[in-house]
């Protein structure tokens, strides 16, 4: 009866992990160091609240393989979750899965139970105590049919030899390995497929349409040098050189963010950040940190979108538009001077 009673969220799971992983696995940005919505910058993001830190500076030091791992393991529990292989062990794979995604990009989620994945933990509780309850169950159907081929027959265990139990459970335990692993590698192929075809397309388009997200460049961090600061010079006007000077720490030129775009550089506080000119002369800047659960946000063009949990925000204000975020981004004050900007 409990199998029953727990076949819709195991549905649910299942599927939901499986299409999770799969989805990372054909985003070409999730690998790529250079896009804001990598693993590594989601990372990167979690070191400075999450409690685990000293774990996720490790992690983030091997990006690829921690992405590959935590995408190939969110396939594998899906896969076992929905088929009903060893459901118990996949359901222990989504409790941990979940559970470190709770400590990193959950963490400090106020209140709590905004968080998705806190009760993606609760969730997987019962699978695990409970398994799948032989509904709907690849595993369950292989043992059916294994007893029989052994001339055994179900309410008949008591009487059966020990010996001959162990010979059935271990053509269980590998006709059921061989499901698994053979629904896996066909669910990486169809991944891998798809990112191929993805990546390829996402390539293209990135290649015919002006990119509003420029990468930092080397004129974009912060100069020392005195060539990049007004000086004072000998003439009369020297006094008024002077009081003139900006402030704030100079994040690059002004002409590297063009009306409609926006430009990345790291905010004297260490937090990334973008900056926008909405309007010939009007510079905004702001946190790429999302007040929800600290995912760095993407600029589309007209607004800020947090890739993982669908917030929004307003690209005059900052102000969240949608989603589940409360808090707006935060602000930096940014001012332009000779040409360049500067943050404050």
């Amino acid at each position: 009866m409990s199998g029953w009673a727990l076949l819709p969220l195991r549905l649910f799971l299942g599927f939901t992990l499986l299409y999770a992983g799969l989805l990372k696995l054909t985003d070409p940005n999730y690998f790529d160091a250079t896009s804001s919505s990598s693993v590594q910058a989601q990372m990167l993001l979690a070191i400075k609240r999450s409690p685990i830190s000293l774990l996720i500076s490790q992690a983030a030091e091997h990006a690829t393989l921690s992405g590959l791992v935590i995408a190939v393991g969110e396939v594998a529990v899906g896969i076992s979750v929905l088929l009903g292989v060893w459901s118990r062990l996949g359901a222990l794979g989504g409790f941990l899965l979940s559970l470190s995604f709770f400590l990193t990009v959950s963490w400090g989620t106020s209140p709590y139970f905004f968080g998705p994945d806190i009760v993606f933990m609760a969730a997987f509780v019962p699978l695990m105590l409970a398994g799948d309850g032989g509904v709907w169950s690849v595993g369950a159907l292989i043992r059916a049919r294994t007893m029989r081929e052994a001339g055994l027959v179900a309410g008949s265990i008591g009487q059966v030899a020990p010996a001959n139990l162990a010979v059935v459970d271990r053509r269980v335990l590998l006709r059921t390995g061989g499901v698994a692993v053979g629904a896996g590698v066909l669910a990486l192929v169809v991944g891998g497929v798809a990112r191929t075809f993805g990546g390829r397309s996402a390539s293209e388009t990135a290649g015919g349409a002006a990119t509003t997200s420029p990468s930092p460049s080397p004129s974009a961090k912060p100069s020392t040098s005195s060539s990049a600061k007004p000086t004072a010079t000998s003439s009369p006007s020297a006094s008024a050189s002077a009081t003139a000077k900006p402030v704030g720490t100079k994040i690059g030129a002004a002409t590297d963010v063009p009306v409609g775009t926006a430009f990345s550089f790291d905010a004297p506080d260490g937090n990334p950040a973008y900056v926008v000119q909405p309007a010939a002369g009007t510079y905004l800047a702001y946190s790429r940190v999302c007040p929800h659960q600290g995912c760095s946000v993407d600029f589309t063009g007209q607004e800020f979108a947090c890739p993982c949990h669908g917030a929004v925000f307003a690209e005059g204000t900052g102000d969240a538009i949608s989603g589940p975020a409360r808090s707006p981004l935060q602000k930096y004050q940014v001012t332009e001077s000779g040409g360049s900007l500067y943050v404050v």
